[in-house]
Protein backbone atom coordinates (compact mmCIF):
# COMPACT_ATOMS: atom_id res chain seq x y z
CA UNK A 1 0.00 0.00 0.00
CA UNK A 2 2.77 2.11 0.59
CA UNK A 3 4.47 1.78 -2.49
CA UNK A 4 1.15 2.25 -4.57
CA UNK A 5 0.87 5.68 -2.50
CA UNK A 6 4.09 6.74 -3.25
CA UNK A 7 3.62 6.14 -6.61
CA UNK A 8 0.42 7.96 -6.83
CA UNK A 9 1.79 11.29 -5.23
CA UNK A 10 4.99 11.21 -7.12
CA UNK A 11 2.83 11.21 -10.42
CA UNK A 12 0.54 13.46 -9.29
CA UNK A 13 3.28 15.84 -7.98
CA UNK A 14 4.83 15.25 -11.27
CA UNK A 15 1.88 16.67 -13.18
CA UNK A 16 1.49 19.14 -11.22
CA UNK A 17 4.49 20.88 -11.73
CA UNK A 18 4.12 19.81 -15.34
CA UNK A 19 0.67 21.93 -15.77
CA UNK A 20 2.14 24.94 -13.57
CA UNK A 21 -0.86 27.58 -15.36
CA UNK A 22 -3.36 25.19 -13.49
CA UNK A 23 -2.27 26.20 -9.73
CA UNK A 24 -0.18 29.07 -10.39
CA UNK A 25 -3.09 31.39 -11.08
CA UNK A 26 -4.98 30.47 -8.22
CA UNK A 27 -2.09 31.60 -5.80
CA UNK A 28 -1.79 34.76 -7.76
CA UNK A 29 -5.49 35.31 -7.58
CA UNK A 30 -4.92 34.87 -3.26
CA UNK A 31 -1.63 37.43 -3.41
CA UNK A 32 -3.50 40.04 -5.28
CA UNK A 33 -6.56 39.52 -3.27
CA UNK A 34 -4.96 40.70 -0.15
CA UNK A 35 -2.94 43.30 -2.21
CA UNK A 36 -5.64 45.20 -3.88
CA UNK A 37 -7.16 45.00 0.08
CA UNK A 38 -3.61 46.51 1.67
CA UNK A 39 -3.41 49.20 -0.94
CA UNK A 40 -6.62 50.41 -0.09
CA UNK A 41 -6.23 50.98 3.66
CA UNK A 42 -2.99 52.77 5.17
CA UNK A 43 -0.77 51.58 7.96
CA UNK A 44 -2.46 53.22 10.94
CA UNK A 45 -6.37 52.28 9.77
CA UNK A 46 -8.15 50.81 12.51
CA UNK A 47 -10.17 48.95 9.91
CA UNK A 48 -7.45 46.99 8.59
CA UNK A 49 -6.33 45.34 12.24
CA UNK A 50 -10.04 44.60 12.66
CA UNK A 51 -10.73 43.00 9.13
CA UNK A 52 -7.43 41.29 7.80
CA UNK A 53 -7.95 38.22 9.21
CA UNK A 54 -11.09 38.08 7.37
CA UNK A 55 -9.37 39.43 4.36
CA UNK A 56 -6.85 36.52 4.24
CA UNK A 57 -9.12 33.61 4.65
CA UNK A 58 -11.72 35.20 2.27
CA UNK A 59 -8.62 34.90 0.01
CA UNK A 60 -7.82 31.24 0.67
CA UNK A 61 -11.46 30.43 -0.15
CA UNK A 62 -11.73 32.40 -3.43
CA UNK A 63 -8.28 30.37 -4.40
CA UNK A 64 -9.55 26.57 -3.05
CA UNK A 65 -13.29 27.64 -5.37
CA UNK A 66 -11.16 28.44 -8.34
CA UNK A 67 -9.22 25.29 -8.12
CA UNK A 68 -12.08 23.13 -7.13
CA UNK A 69 -12.86 22.85 -10.67
CA UNK A 70 -10.02 21.14 -11.98
CA UNK A 71 -8.76 19.29 -9.56
CA UNK A 72 -10.32 16.04 -10.85
CA UNK A 73 -11.56 17.07 -14.47
CA UNK A 74 -8.70 16.60 -16.27
CA UNK A 75 -8.97 12.82 -14.97
CA UNK A 76 -12.14 12.02 -15.84
CA UNK A 77 -11.79 13.32 -19.24
CA UNK A 78 -8.41 11.47 -19.60
CA UNK A 79 -9.76 8.18 -18.36
CA UNK A 80 -7.54 7.86 -15.45
CA UNK A 81 -10.83 7.60 -12.96
CA UNK A 82 -12.04 4.98 -14.69
CA UNK A 83 -8.46 3.37 -14.75
CA UNK A 84 -8.26 3.78 -11.36
CA UNK A 85 -11.50 2.47 -11.02
CA UNK A 86 -10.56 -1.27 -12.72
CA UNK A 87 -7.21 -0.97 -10.19
CA UNK A 88 -7.15 -4.07 -7.81
CA UNK A 89 -5.85 -1.30 -5.67
CA UNK A 90 -8.05 1.09 -3.82
CA UNK A 91 -9.17 4.39 -4.88
CA UNK A 92 -8.96 5.80 -1.92
CA UNK A 93 -4.96 5.65 -2.35
CA UNK A 94 -5.39 7.83 -5.04
CA UNK A 95 -7.72 10.65 -3.17
CA UNK A 96 -5.28 10.86 -0.41
CA UNK A 97 -2.01 11.08 -2.68
CA UNK A 98 -3.63 13.42 -4.90
CA UNK A 99 -4.74 15.51 -1.75
CA UNK A 100 -0.97 15.08 -0.69
CA UNK A 101 0.54 16.98 -3.89
CA UNK A 102 -2.21 19.63 -3.53
CA UNK A 103 -0.94 20.15 -0.16
CA UNK A 104 2.78 20.25 -1.07
CA UNK A 105 2.00 22.77 -3.96
CA UNK A 106 -0.98 25.05 -2.74
CA UNK A 107 -1.01 24.29 0.99
CA UNK A 108 3.19 25.52 0.87
CA UNK A 109 2.40 27.54 -1.92
CA UNK A 110 0.51 30.14 0.66
CA UNK A 111 2.87 29.92 3.57
CA UNK A 112 5.96 30.76 1.11
CA UNK A 113 3.91 33.92 -0.53
CA UNK A 114 3.36 34.77 3.43
CA UNK A 115 6.46 37.07 3.65
CA UNK A 116 4.75 39.23 0.52
CA UNK A 117 1.57 39.11 1.96
CA UNK A 118 2.66 40.25 5.29
CA UNK A 119 3.97 42.72 3.77
CA UNK A 120 0.82 44.15 2.55
CA UNK A 121 -1.22 43.82 5.74
CA UNK A 122 1.81 45.05 7.26
CA UNK A 123 2.29 42.22 9.78
CA UNK A 124 5.12 41.58 11.70
CA UNK A 125 7.41 38.95 11.94
CA UNK A 126 6.32 37.19 14.97
CA UNK A 127 2.28 37.34 13.42
CA UNK A 128 3.62 36.09 9.88
CA UNK A 129 5.21 33.03 11.39
CA UNK A 130 1.78 32.58 13.34
CA UNK A 131 0.21 32.77 10.43
CA UNK A 132 2.01 29.96 8.66
CA UNK A 133 1.07 28.08 11.77
CA UNK A 134 -1.80 28.40 11.28
CA UNK A 135 -2.08 28.05 8.07
CA UNK A 136 -0.19 24.55 8.11
CA UNK A 137 -2.35 23.22 9.93
CA UNK A 138 -5.80 24.35 7.99
CA UNK A 139 -4.73 23.90 4.83
CA UNK A 140 -5.08 19.94 4.89
CA UNK A 141 -8.66 20.23 5.53
CA UNK A 142 -9.38 22.75 3.26
CA UNK A 143 -7.74 20.95 -0.06
CA UNK A 144 -9.18 17.17 1.53
CA UNK A 145 -13.34 19.28 1.71
CA UNK A 146 -12.13 20.60 -2.25
CA UNK A 147 -11.56 17.45 -3.31
CA UNK A 148 -14.69 16.05 -1.76
CA UNK A 149 -16.60 19.12 -3.67
CA UNK A 150 -14.76 18.12 -6.49
CA UNK A 151 -15.55 14.50 -6.57
CA UNK A 152 -19.62 15.27 -5.91
CA UNK A 153 -19.29 17.31 -9.32
CA UNK A 154 -17.20 16.45 -11.70
CA UNK A 155 -19.93 14.31 -13.36
CA UNK A 156 -21.70 17.97 -14.41
CA UNK A 157 -20.70 20.14 -17.50
CA UNK A 158 -20.58 23.50 -15.45
CA UNK A 159 -20.36 22.70 -12.05
CA UNK A 160 -19.02 26.58 -11.05
CA UNK A 161 -21.76 27.64 -8.98
CA UNK A 162 -22.79 23.86 -7.22
CA UNK A 163 -19.20 23.86 -6.16
CA UNK A 164 -19.41 27.55 -4.34
CA UNK A 165 -22.71 26.16 -2.52
CA UNK A 166 -21.16 23.26 -1.65
CA UNK A 167 -17.79 24.58 -0.35
CA UNK A 168 -19.31 27.37 1.60
CA UNK A 169 -21.00 25.54 4.10
CA UNK A 170 -18.28 23.16 4.38
CA UNK A 171 -15.46 25.55 5.07
CA UNK A 172 -17.72 28.00 7.32
CA UNK A 173 -15.96 26.55 10.26
CA UNK A 174 -12.70 26.67 9.27
CA UNK A 175 -12.76 30.30 8.30
CA UNK A 176 -13.96 31.15 11.69
CA UNK A 177 -11.86 29.38 13.60
CA UNK A 178 -9.13 31.00 10.98
CA UNK A 179 -9.62 34.14 11.69
CA UNK A 180 -10.57 33.76 15.01
CA UNK A 181 -6.51 32.20 14.89
CA UNK A 182 -5.03 35.72 13.38
CA UNK A 183 -6.95 37.78 15.52
CA UNK A 184 -5.72 36.12 18.31
CA UNK A 185 -2.16 36.57 16.84
CA UNK A 186 -2.75 40.19 16.43
CA UNK A 187 -3.44 40.45 20.28
CA UNK A 188 -0.19 38.56 21.14
CA UNK A 189 -1.54 35.89 22.51
CA UNK A 190 -1.58 31.82 21.51
CA UNK A 191 -4.39 30.69 19.33
CA UNK A 192 -4.05 27.33 21.28
CA UNK A 193 -7.91 26.62 21.54
CA UNK A 194 -8.51 27.72 17.94
CA UNK A 195 -4.97 25.83 16.63
CA UNK A 196 -6.38 22.67 18.55
CA UNK A 197 -9.65 22.29 16.96
CA UNK A 198 -8.52 23.22 13.38
CA UNK A 199 -5.90 20.85 14.03
CA UNK A 200 -8.69 18.19 14.56
CA UNK A 201 -10.41 19.20 11.66
CA UNK A 202 -7.62 18.46 9.43
CA UNK A 203 -6.35 15.40 11.27
CA UNK A 204 -10.63 14.24 10.73
CA UNK A 205 -10.71 15.10 7.64
CA UNK A 206 -7.65 12.99 6.61
CA UNK A 207 -9.03 10.01 8.03
CA UNK A 208 -12.54 10.00 6.55
CA UNK A 209 -12.45 12.45 3.10
CA UNK A 210 -10.13 9.85 0.96
CA UNK A 211 -12.73 7.28 1.55
CA UNK A 212 -15.89 9.23 1.35
CA UNK A 213 -14.21 10.96 -1.80
CA UNK A 214 -13.72 7.58 -3.42
CA UNK A 215 -17.55 6.41 -2.92
CA UNK A 216 -18.18 9.01 -4.66
CA UNK A 217 -16.40 8.73 -7.65
CA UNK A 218 -17.35 5.01 -7.60
CA UNK A 219 -20.50 6.48 -8.09
CA UNK A 220 -19.06 8.98 -11.49
CA UNK A 221 -19.49 7.59 -15.18
CA UNK A 222 -18.07 8.94 -18.00
CA UNK A 223 -20.40 10.64 -20.44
Amino acid sequence: MIKVLAHYFTTELTLMLRNKGDWIPVLLLYSLTIALFGFSLSRESELLIRVSPVVIWVAVLFSMLTMSELALRKDLEEGWLSQLKLSPYPLWLFMLAKALAYWLVLGLGFIVLLPIVSFWLYFNVSLAVGLGLVFLITTPALILLMILAASLTVGLPQPGLLLGLLLLPLYTPILILGQSAVATLQLMQKPMFECALLAAISIVCALFLPFLCSLTLQQTSEE
